[in-house]
């Protein structure tokens, strides 16, 4: 898979017909995520074994979603609460593994206690202001996890307030001070130019803290700069750019959990 997520064909008709947002309909490049992103994220969530049922939590277009059933050949649950995204990430990644079903914000009525093997969020934390919205989130993901399953949450690195990235950059003066501040940053487009976009800043206590108080034990913090990602992304990602800042400032945190 290339640089971006949408493949020709019908795909490209349902970024017009869904009505979604123009942060999407422009495209994000998401060269980044892929190097330095989600193969930690498969990587962290394949301990001891790799996984037969994952849930991608706020799968959006289903990027995550598509790469763990194409590596695992396991059944995927990929669901979010826009049903624009789903329709996108149908259209996007027609995979029979995958599941995508439509759920009210920070809600698996679906599934039942204990009855999958692995739970992921990738980039959705940074979209939350509310932390009880987080907490409500992450504790359904221990809900439904196995004992012994896993889960991994993906972020841009809070400790990236202020540094310009390959695909990444801040607005100059809208540093975030205190968890749940507005982030307002640039992200660069497939399209060639950048688009503003408000993140959330969350710091790594905070995310660590409500992993330990839902009951998530075993707590891991992997922050890849280019050096380790070379080993995993796929080599059309790496040659994406020159990743010269993610060199030494790793631009992602995976942060994982198990539940006993």
């Amino acid at each position: 898979m290339g640089p971006t997520d949408i493949r020709a064909g019908r795909s490209e008709e349902v970024w017009r017909e869904t009505g979604l947002a123009s942060a999407y309909a422009t495209r994000f490049d998401t060269s980044a995520a892929r190097v330095f992103g989600y193969p930690f994220v498969l990587e962290a969530l394949a301990v001891p074994n790799p996984p037969h049922t994952v849930v991608d939590f706020g799968c959006g277009p289903g990027t995550a979603a598509a790469l763990a059933a194409d590596q695992w050949n396991c059944r995927v649950y990929a669901v979010d609460s826009s049903q624009a995204m789903l329709e996108l990430g149908r259209h996007a990644h027609p995979n029979p593994l995958i599941d995508f079903r439509h759920v009210a914000p920070g809600v698996l009525a679906f599934l039942p206690d204990a009855s999958v093997d692995a739970v992921m969020c990738t980039l959705v934390m940074a979209t939350i202001q509310d932390v009880d919205m987080m907490v409500r989130l992450i504790a359904e993901a221990h809900r439904v996890l196995s004992p012994g399953g896993r889960f991994a949450i993906l972020e841009g690195h809070p400790d990236g307030v202020g540094i310009e990235y390959s695909m990444k950059r801040p607005i100059p003066g809208h540093e975030p001070a205190r968890p749940g501040d507005p982030w307002p940053v640039q992200l660069k487009t497939t399209a060639g130019p950048w688009l503003d976009v408000t993140d959330y800043y969350w710091d790594l206590p905070t995310y660590l803290r409500i992993l330990e108080d839902v009951g998530f034990q075993d707590l891991a913090v992997v922050a890849p700069t280019l050096e380790s990602a070379k080993e995993k992304a796929d080599p059309d990602d790496l040659a994406a750019a020159s990743w010269d800042t993610e060199r030494t400032s790793p631009p992602y945190v995976v942060i994982t959990g198990c539940r006993r």
